[in-house]
């Protein structure tokens, strides 16, 4: 399995999660972050805005859109994060 420095992995999550703030109510998160030595998943969630226009909803599903696909395309998925080392 491949391996990935903690360093490297922290800074390439950091900047995809900065794409998606709170104030978009729209954050991401590696689903197996407790789980030492499990691979890189990542997760998207999101907030309850209300009740909302068609047009508004649509805005919104299409930025949940692109936070899923972000979070699968991420670089290191599938990685362990390694605290000693790693491959990068």
């Amino acid at each position: 399995m491949k391996k990935v420095n903690w360093k490297v992995y922290n800074e390439a999550l950091g900047a995809l999660q900065a794409q998606f703030t709170k104030w978009d109510g729209i954050r991401i998160f590696d689903r197996n972050f407790a789980q030492q030595g499990a691979p890189v998943r990542l997760g998207v969630q999101w907030a309850s805005l209300g009740l909302k226009s068609p047009e508004e909803a649509a805005e919104y599903a299409d930025r949940i859109l692109d936070a899923a696909m972000a979070a699968e395309h991420f670089v290191y998925n599938g990685y362990v994060v390694d605290y000693e080392g790693g491959d990068q």
